[in-house]
Protein backbone atom coordinates (compact mmCIF):
# COMPACT_ATOMS: atom_id res chain seq x y z
CA UNK A 1 0.00 0.00 0.00
CA UNK A 2 3.10 2.16 0.73
CA UNK A 3 4.21 2.28 -3.16
CA UNK A 4 0.93 2.94 -4.24
CA UNK A 5 -0.16 5.75 -1.51
CA UNK A 6 3.30 7.46 -2.57
CA UNK A 7 2.77 6.92 -5.93
CA UNK A 8 -0.94 9.05 -5.44
CA UNK A 9 1.16 11.32 -3.46
CA UNK A 10 3.91 12.38 -5.53
CA UNK A 11 1.74 12.87 -8.69
CA UNK A 12 -0.28 15.52 -7.21
CA UNK A 13 3.46 17.55 -5.85
CA UNK A 14 5.74 16.86 -8.88
CA UNK A 15 4.73 15.30 -12.38
CA UNK A 16 8.38 14.76 -13.49
CA UNK A 17 9.68 12.77 -10.41
CA UNK A 18 6.22 10.63 -10.46
CA UNK A 19 6.68 9.99 -13.84
CA UNK A 20 10.52 8.72 -13.31
CA UNK A 21 9.47 6.97 -10.39
CA UNK A 22 6.31 5.63 -11.61
CA UNK A 23 7.49 2.09 -12.75
CA UNK A 24 9.25 1.44 -9.88
CA UNK A 25 6.44 1.97 -7.57
CA UNK A 26 3.98 0.29 -9.36
CA UNK A 27 5.97 -2.64 -9.86
CA UNK A 28 6.76 -3.07 -6.53
CA UNK A 29 3.04 -2.42 -5.18
CA UNK A 30 2.56 -5.15 -7.71
CA UNK A 31 4.64 -7.31 -6.94
CA UNK A 32 3.58 -6.70 -3.13
CA UNK A 33 -0.30 -7.18 -3.67
CA UNK A 34 0.71 -10.87 -5.41
CA UNK A 35 2.85 -11.85 -2.61
CA UNK A 36 -0.11 -10.82 0.10
CA UNK A 37 -2.61 -12.69 -2.19
CA UNK A 38 -0.39 -15.65 -1.41
CA UNK A 39 0.04 -15.16 1.87
CA UNK A 40 -3.96 -14.63 2.77
CA UNK A 41 -4.67 -17.93 0.86
CA UNK A 42 -2.28 -19.80 3.20
CA UNK A 43 -3.49 -17.97 6.79
CA UNK A 44 -6.34 -18.58 8.04
CA UNK A 45 -7.75 -15.87 10.64
CA UNK A 46 -8.65 -17.66 14.16
CA UNK A 47 -11.99 -16.99 15.81
CA UNK A 48 -10.69 -14.02 17.99
CA UNK A 49 -9.26 -12.38 15.08
CA UNK A 50 -12.47 -12.93 12.86
CA UNK A 51 -14.58 -11.60 15.55
CA UNK A 52 -12.50 -8.47 15.86
CA UNK A 53 -12.20 -7.80 12.39
CA UNK A 54 -15.93 -8.37 12.15
CA UNK A 55 -16.39 -5.49 14.89
CA UNK A 56 -14.33 -3.19 13.23
CA UNK A 57 -15.96 -3.36 9.81
CA UNK A 58 -19.39 -3.44 11.58
CA UNK A 59 -18.56 -0.25 13.46
CA UNK A 60 -16.81 1.66 10.40
CA UNK A 61 -14.05 2.74 12.92
CA UNK A 62 -10.49 2.76 12.79
CA UNK A 63 -8.48 2.32 15.90
CA UNK A 64 -5.48 5.44 16.48
CA UNK A 65 -7.55 7.32 13.64
CA UNK A 66 -7.18 10.59 14.89
CA UNK A 67 -3.86 10.40 16.67
CA UNK A 68 -2.16 8.65 13.56
CA UNK A 69 -3.73 11.98 11.56
CA UNK A 70 -2.25 14.31 13.92
CA UNK A 71 1.45 12.37 13.56
CA UNK A 72 1.33 12.48 10.14
CA UNK A 73 0.53 16.29 10.02
CA UNK A 74 3.07 16.48 12.65
CA UNK A 75 5.73 14.73 10.74
CA UNK A 76 4.79 16.13 7.67
CA UNK A 77 5.10 19.92 9.05
CA UNK A 78 8.53 19.27 10.60
CA UNK A 79 9.83 16.99 7.30
CA UNK A 80 8.59 20.25 4.87
CA UNK A 81 10.22 23.00 7.60
CA UNK A 82 13.78 20.83 8.19
CA UNK A 83 14.02 19.82 4.67
CA UNK A 84 13.79 23.65 3.49
CA UNK A 85 15.90 24.99 6.17
CA UNK A 86 18.70 22.07 5.76
CA UNK A 87 18.70 22.60 2.22
CA UNK A 88 19.14 25.73 1.97
CA UNK A 89 22.21 25.44 4.14
CA UNK A 90 23.92 22.49 2.96
CA UNK A 91 22.41 21.05 -0.58
CA UNK A 92 20.41 17.54 -1.86
CA UNK A 93 22.52 15.75 0.19
CA UNK A 94 20.66 17.44 3.48
CA UNK A 95 17.08 16.65 1.63
CA UNK A 96 17.74 13.07 1.44
CA UNK A 97 18.94 12.37 4.78
CA UNK A 98 16.44 14.90 5.77
CA UNK A 99 13.82 12.51 4.51
CA UNK A 100 15.80 9.39 5.46
CA UNK A 101 15.26 10.49 9.30
CA UNK A 102 11.40 11.34 8.42
CA UNK A 103 11.15 8.18 7.19
CA UNK A 104 11.57 6.76 10.92
CA UNK A 105 8.21 7.83 11.13
CA UNK A 106 6.65 8.22 8.20
CA UNK A 107 7.46 7.80 4.90
CA UNK A 108 4.76 9.21 2.96
CA UNK A 109 5.42 12.49 4.93
CA UNK A 110 8.90 12.10 3.71
CA UNK A 111 7.95 11.72 0.68
CA UNK A 112 5.79 15.11 0.50
CA UNK A 113 8.26 16.75 1.95
CA UNK A 114 11.22 16.07 -0.61
CA UNK A 115 9.00 15.95 -4.02
CA UNK A 116 7.85 19.60 -2.94
CA UNK A 117 11.28 20.52 -2.66
CA UNK A 118 12.09 19.58 -6.49
CA UNK A 119 8.73 20.56 -7.61
CA UNK A 120 10.12 24.44 -5.81
CA UNK A 121 13.55 23.69 -8.15
CA UNK A 122 15.38 23.64 -4.68
CA UNK A 123 16.32 19.78 -5.46
CA UNK A 124 16.62 18.45 -8.63
CA UNK A 125 14.36 14.81 -9.55
CA UNK A 126 16.86 12.64 -8.80
CA UNK A 127 17.88 14.07 -5.44
CA UNK A 128 14.08 13.90 -4.55
CA UNK A 129 14.06 10.07 -6.25
CA UNK A 130 16.74 9.55 -3.95
CA UNK A 131 15.11 11.06 -0.84
CA UNK A 132 11.47 9.18 -1.29
CA UNK A 133 14.14 5.78 -1.96
CA UNK A 134 15.95 6.68 1.20
CA UNK A 135 12.46 7.12 3.16
CA UNK A 136 10.99 4.48 2.24
CA UNK A 137 14.11 1.92 2.97
CA UNK A 138 14.31 3.96 6.56
CA UNK A 139 10.68 3.16 6.67
CA UNK A 140 10.53 -0.66 5.68
CA UNK A 141 13.63 -1.43 8.19
CA UNK A 142 11.76 0.26 11.52
CA UNK A 143 8.45 -2.04 9.91
CA UNK A 144 10.68 -5.38 10.14
CA UNK A 145 12.00 -3.86 13.87
CA UNK A 146 8.34 -3.06 14.91
CA UNK A 147 7.52 -6.76 13.49
CA UNK A 148 9.95 -8.16 15.83
CA UNK A 149 9.20 -6.62 18.85
CA UNK A 150 5.60 -7.47 18.15
CA UNK A 151 5.82 -10.66 16.71
CA UNK A 152 9.63 -11.80 17.74
CA UNK A 153 12.31 -12.92 15.36
CA UNK A 154 10.68 -15.56 13.77
CA UNK A 155 8.04 -13.24 12.46
CA UNK A 156 10.52 -10.47 11.61
CA UNK A 157 12.56 -12.71 9.09
CA UNK A 158 9.70 -14.58 7.53
CA UNK A 159 8.27 -10.90 7.00
CA UNK A 160 11.77 -9.59 5.88
CA UNK A 161 11.73 -13.02 3.44
CA UNK A 162 8.43 -11.45 1.91
CA UNK A 163 9.28 -7.48 1.60
CA UNK A 164 12.80 -8.61 0.22
CA UNK A 165 11.81 -9.43 -3.67
CA UNK A 166 9.48 -6.37 -3.66
CA UNK A 167 11.61 -3.65 -1.76
CA UNK A 168 14.60 -5.07 -4.26
CA UNK A 169 12.33 -4.27 -7.31
CA UNK A 170 11.28 -0.64 -5.58
CA UNK A 171 15.03 -0.14 -4.96
CA UNK A 172 16.68 -0.81 -8.59
CA UNK A 173 13.86 0.65 -10.05
CA UNK A 174 14.35 3.99 -8.05
CA UNK A 175 17.98 3.57 -8.84
CA UNK A 176 17.06 3.73 -12.12
CA UNK A 177 14.84 6.19 -12.36
CA UNK A 178 17.48 8.92 -10.45
CA UNK A 179 19.90 7.99 -13.23
CA UNK A 180 17.18 8.59 -15.91
CA UNK A 181 16.07 11.79 -15.03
Amino acid sequence: ATCAQVLAITAVVDATVWRAMAPALALGAVVLAIESVVVARRQVLDEAGRAEADALAVSGRRPLQFRASILIAAVLTATLVASAALTDRFGGAAAVLTAAVAGLADSHAASIGVVSLAADGAIGPATAIAGVGAALAVNTVVKLGLAAAAGGRRFALRLATWLAVPTAVVGLGMWWAALSV
